[in-house]
């Protein structure tokens, strides 16, 4: 087991700001929980069930279930970032949910006993952060039971692509350069059957370019996330010239596989 200490490797601020915030819940409830209420809806709904949030940041999933007819019986958040899960906790709580957190990175480490046998995991804007996007989908397949539903959502941001601006092309190249999975939407069918997981029949996954234009859509929307960096990283200096003729097109990625 790894035991040294978790790096935030993009220099993020602790908590992020209600704008990022509400940007983060506007893009789950687009990309994350049709995907995560068409997975939902093959294992009889989210009632009795127990879920893990990977990843969980400041809790946008809590936002998918209205309680009592569709609550789990245990939502479980893991993060790398304490302050991030204790606002999630504190979310999940808000909103009647039974919540066990626990902080660790997917990647570095598997879940204790405690934390597995979960009927699904979701893993929204995740993936493509990973250091180790094997070890990370290995411990992931080992925290569901048999037959349990991964769930992942996410962009690939090296298959992405920028027009029409300079310093657009800048930050999307900044943000490829930190990242460690360089091909996800190659990587992760490979990776999840070597995994012990498979595609789910009736529930097929996808990978789209998504259309991002203008000055708002790009920086705010698209990009908002490069906010948060240090002032002096390369990716947020050009975040801060993205011009109105900014047109982005990422890689978005919707997968559901079954435990085997």
């Amino acid at each position: 087991m790894n035991t040294s200490p978790l790096v935030d490797p993009y220099g993020t601020a602790t908590c992020l700001n209600a704008a990022e915030r509400h940007r983060m819940n506007v893009q789950f409830a687009l990309h994350t929980a049709p995907l995560l209420h068409r997975a939902l809806s093959t294992i009889g709904g989210p009632a009795g069930k127990r879920l893990l949030d990977v990843g969980a940041g400041f809790g946008a999933v809590v936002s998918a279930f209205a309680p009592p007819e569709t609550t789990p019986i245990e939502l479980r958040l893991l993060d790398c970032n304490p302050e991030l899960l204790n606002l999630a906790a504190d979310r999940a709580t808000a909103a009647g949910l039974r919540t066990t957190t626990h902080v660790g990175a997917i990647d570095q480490q598997p879940l204790p006993n405690s934390l597995c046998d979960n009927d699904l995991v979701l893993c929204s804007f995740a993936a493509t952060h990973l250091a180790d996007l094997a070890a990370g989908l290995r411990h992931m397949t080992g925290a569901l039971r048999p037959d349990g539903l991964l769930v992942v959502a996410d962009v690939d941001y090296c298959a992405s692509h920028s027009q029409a601006c300079e310093a657009t092309a800048e930050c999307l190249a900044a943000v490829q350069d930190k990242l460690h999975v360089r091909t996800l939407s190659l990587d992760l069918p490979r990776l999840a059957l070597q995994a012990g997981l498979r595609p789910l029949p009736g529930l097929p996954s996808g990978d789209w370019l998504h259309t991002y234009e203008g000055e708002h859509a790009v920086r705010d929307v698209a990009l908002g996330f490069v906010g948060h960096f240090r002032e002096e990283d390369p990716a947020f200096r050009a975040w801060r010239r993205i011009s109105p003729q900014a047109r982005l097109l990422l890689r978005r990625m919707t997968h559901i596989y079954a435990r085997v």
